[in-house]
């Protein structure tokens, strides 16, 4: 389900237009806080779990290497930071 597909509630509405006042770091901590959640409560599609056993086949054969969050997040942040 895309985000394009969803029909907004009131609800949601007055959420998005509060979120849109936020800071970028404010929302930035309410995306991950999101997210945290929503891992917590959901299995992984099928895709995600394929996904997931393909990269730890790679791992296992020592094709890939793996690095720690922190620096992913680094490192997304700044190709896909501000702009």
């Amino acid at each position: 389900m895309s985000a394009a597909s969803i029909s907004y509630s009131p609800l949601l509405e007055s959420v998005m237009a509060s979120a849109a006042k936020l800071s970028r770091d404010e929302k930035v901590a309410l995306v991950e806080k999101l997210e945290a959640e929503l891992i917590e409560v959901s299995e992984p599609s099928e895709w995600e779990a394929q996904l997931a056993q393909e990269r730890l086949r790679l791992f296992e054969q020592g094709l890939s290497v793996p690095i720690p969050w922190e620096e992913a997040k680094a490192r997304l942040k700044q190709k896909w930071g501000k702009k």
